[in-house]
C-alpha cells in the first residue's frame, strides 16, 4: 500500500514541477494568463502532495484541509484571468467603437449631405445603413447647368472595409470627369481601377447621366437594380433596361448604355437592393412589385416627401421601425420642363 501511496507522491511532484516549469516558460513568453492557471494548478498540486504525505505517514499533523485552500487558490487564479479576459475584451470593444466612429466620419465625409441644385432638376434622397458604417454609396457631379451624373452603389459588407471600399470608389469617380457624359465606359474604367484591390469585395453599381437641354437620360448598370422611370401625371413606370457585370469581380464588365427620352414630368428613381428585399415577421420579401407600387402612389408628392413615404410603407410592411437588415438607399429626381 505504501509502494502505491509513493507512486502517486512520485507522481504528483513530478506534475507540480513540470507545471512550476511551464508556468515559468509563460511568463517569459508575456501570456500571463496562462501563467496565473498554472500557479493555481501548481498550488493546488502541492497541497495534494502534501495529503498524501499525511496519508503516508510523513506527517502526524492533518494537512488534508490545505487541499481546500489548494482549490480556493485555482478558484481566484481562474478569477484573475476572467477578471483580465474582461478588461480585455471591453480594451478591444473600446478600440473597435473608435475604429467604427472614424469610419462612420469617413462615411459621412464622402457621402453629399444634400442635393445639388441645378435648372428644372429636383432631387431628394435618403440613406439607411443596417450598421453604424454601411455599404451603400451614392454621390452627383454637375457637368454644367443642364448636365448632371448621378452614382450609386452597393459594396459586399459593412463596416471599416466597406467605408474604405466607398473612398476608393468615389476617389476613382471623381477622377473620370472626362467620361461623365458616357455611363458605361465610366463604369468600365471605374471597374479598372478597383479590379483586385478591393480585398475580394465586390460592388455593384448604377450611373445615369441627364441632359436637361436634350432632355434626355442615359443610364448604364454594373450588376445593379434597373432605375425606375415613372410618369408623376399617369403613374405608369417602367424600368430602364441595362445589365452589366459586378464590379471587381471581373476585368471587363460589359455593361452598355441605355438612352430614354424624358419627359417634362419624368420621375426617375434610383434604389439599392436592401428596399426590395426588406422582409417581414413571415421572412416574406417585400418585392419589386410592392415597390412599384409604392413609386405610383407617391408620384403626386414632392421627391423628399416620397423618398420618405416610400421608406415608411417599407418599415410598415416589415414591421421595422429601427435599423434595416440590409442597407437601404433611395434616390428620387424629378425633371420639369424647360423654363
Amino acid at each position: 500500500m505504501s509502494d502505491t501511496f509513493f507512486n502517486i507522491f512520485y507522481l504528483l511532484a513530478a506534475n507540480a514541477i513540470i507545471l512550476l516549469f511551464a508556468t515559468l516558460q509563460q511568463l517569459k513568453s508575456g501570456n500571463k494568463n496562462a501563467a496565473i492557471l498554472l500557479a493555481g494548478l501548481v498550488i493546488l498540486s502541492i497541497t495534494v502532495i502534501q495529503s498524501v504525505l499525511v496519508a503516508i505517514g510523513f506527517f502526524t499533523k492533518d494537512f488534508y484541509s490545505y487541499i481546500h485552500w489548494g482549490v480556493f487558490i485555482l478558484l481566484i487564479a481562474l478569477s484573475l484571468i476572467l477578471i483580465r479576459q474582461y478588461t480585455e475584451l471591453q480594451s478591444k470593444m473600446a478600440l473597435n467603437k473608435a475604429d467604427m466612429y472614424i469610419a462612420h466620419k469617413i462615411q459621412q465625409s464622402i457621402v453629399p449631405s444634400r442635393p445639388p441644385v441645378i435648372d428644372n432638376i429636383s432631387i431628394a434622397s435618403i440613406y439607411l445603413p443596417a450598421e453604424i458604417v454601411g455599404g451603400d454609396f451614392f454621390d452627383y457631379v454637375i457637368i454644367n447647368d443642364h448636365e448632371i451624373g448621378i452614382i450609386i452603389a452597393d459594396i459586399t459588407g459593412h463596416g471599416v472595409s466597406a467605408a474604405l471600399i466607398a473612398a476608393m470608389f468615389k476617389i476613382a469617380f471623381h477622377s473620370l470627369s472626362d467620361c461623365y457624359a458616357k455611363p458605361s465606359e465610366l463604369l468600365e474604367r471605374i471597374n479598372t481601377l478597383l479590379f483586385k484591390k478591393t480585398a475580394n469585395q465586390l460592388l455593384s453599381a448604377f450611373y445615369i447621366y441627364i441632359n436637361t437641354s436634350t432632355q434626355t437620360l442615359t443610364a448604364s448598370s454594373a450588376g445593379h437594380p434597373n432605375c425606375i422611370l415613372a410618369d408623376r401625371l399617369s403613374g405608369h413606370c417602367m424600368e430602364i433596361q441595362t445589365k452589366g457585370k459586378i464590379i471587381g469581380a471581373f476585368d471587363k464588365l460589359n455593361c452598355f448604355d441605355s438612352i430614354q427620352k424624358l419627359q417634362p414630368n419624368a420621375r426617375i428613381i434610383l434604389y439599392t437592393d436592401g428596399l426590395i428585399e426588406s422582409t417581414n415577421t413571415a421572412r416574406e420579401l417585400y418585392g419589386e412589385k410592392n415597390f412599384i407600387d409604392a413609386i405610383r402612389q407617391t408620384t403626386p408628392l414632392l421627391p423628399q416627401e416620397a423618398c420618405s413615404s416610400i421608406i415608411e410603407d417599407i418599415q410598415s410592411w416589415s414591421g421595422r421601425h429601427r435599423l434595416p437588415e440590409d442597407d437601404m438607399t433611395l434616390i428620387v429626381i424629378d425633371i420639369f420642363a424647360k423654363t
